[in-house]
C-alpha cells in the first residue's frame, strides 16, 4: 500500500501468481476492490483482508472497507512480524505485488486478529503522547549538540532557542493530555 495505490492478491496454495490487481487508495478504489473480490470468491464468502501497517494509510483504508462491508474481516499486521515472515519464506525482492501475495499467505497461515478502531479519545491521547515523545527526543538531541565545545556561539544560541521552543511545545502537549 502506498499513498496513492494498493495491490491485492488472493491466497492460493502453491500458486506463484495468484489472482491479483491494483487499485487507487481511495474510497472508490476500495469499492472497486470489493467488486473484484466478489468476482473471484464464492457467493456469500466474506474474505479476511490483511494489510501491513503503513502510517495512517492502512487504518484509513480499513475504516473505508469496514464501512462498505461490515462482514469483512480486516487485519492490520505489524510490519516487524510481516518482515520476519517474509524472511523465513526467503522473499528478498520487494515489489508491491510480491508484498500483496506474501500478505495473503501471511494472513492464511497466521490469522492476525481483526482491526478494532480505537475510540476518538484514545486516538487523540495516543497522538499527543507520540508527539510529546518526539519533542522530548528532539530537545535532547539539540542539547547534546550544544555540548560540543567547537560549535559557534551563534549556532548554540539558535539551538538554545529551539530547545526552549521544544520545551514549550512539550508543556503545551502535556496540558492538552
Amino acid at each position: 500500500m502506498s499513498k496513492a495505490t494498493f495491490d491485492i492478491a488472493l491466497y492460493e496454495e502453491g500458486s506463484r501468481k495468484p489472482p491479483h490487481d491494483k487499485f487507487p487508495r481511495s474510497r472508490k478504489g476500495c469499492r472497486d476492490c470489493l467488486g473484484w473480490l466478489q468476482k473471484h470468491l464464492p457467493p456469500g464468502h466474506h474474505p479476511s483482508l490483511v494489510m501491513e501497517a503503513t502510517g495512517g494509510y492502512g487504518k484509513e483504508m480499513a475504516l473505508w472497507l469496514l464501512a462498505m462491508d461490515h462482514a469483512l474481516k480486516v487485519a492490520i499486521a505489524q510490519p516487524v512480524k510481516v518482515h520476519h515472515f517474509a524472511q523465513t519464506c526467503g522473499l528478498a525482492n520487494k515489489t508491491d505485488l510480491q508484498d500483496a501475495i506474501m500478505l495473503a499467505r501471511f494472513g492464511e497461515l497466521h490469522k492476525p486478529p481483526p482491526f478494532q478502531p480505537m475510540s476518538e479519545t484514545y486516538e487523540k491521547l495516543r497522538a499527543l503522547t507520540r508527539e510529546r515523545a518526539a519533542m522530548v527526543k528532539a530537545a535532547i538531541r539539540l542539547g547534546n549538540r550544544n555540548e560540543i565545545p567547537s560549535q559557534s556561539r551563534e549556532a548554540q544560541k539558535i539551538r538554545e532557542r529551539m530547545i526552549a521552543n521544544h520545551e514549550k511545545a512539550v508543556a503545551d502537549l502535556e496540558k492538552a493530555m
